[in-house]
């Protein structure tokens, strides 16, 4: 029979498991999220522009959700005020 490999070896043991789940989950290291660093003064700055514009967009459409969802909510209880007969 021949020797197992190293990395045969790691999978067997569960050493290589225990390396993959301990590192941290919630990194934000670009290297580590698979973008690379950014190249220039000028990338890292547009990077950090297109950051702060995706959390904007995203706190726009969270408004824009509970704006709807208080909109809908509205109309329903209007809906089931008139079924039930109650006049304001």
């Amino acid at each position: 029979m021949t020797p197992d490999a190293p990395d045969r070896q790691e999978l067997r043991n569960g050493s290589r498991l225990r390396s993959l789940v301990s590192r941290n989950p919630g990194t934000t290291d670009p290297e580590k999220l698979g973008e690379p660093g950014p190249g220039s003064t000028y990338e890292a700055v547009t990077r950090q522009m297109v950051r702060a514009l995706r959390d904007e967009v995203r706190d726009v459409k969270h408004r824009i959700n509970q704006l709807i969802t208080l909109i809908i909510a509205a109309i329903l209880l209007e809906v089931l005020m008139r079924l039930m007969g109650v006049d304001l």
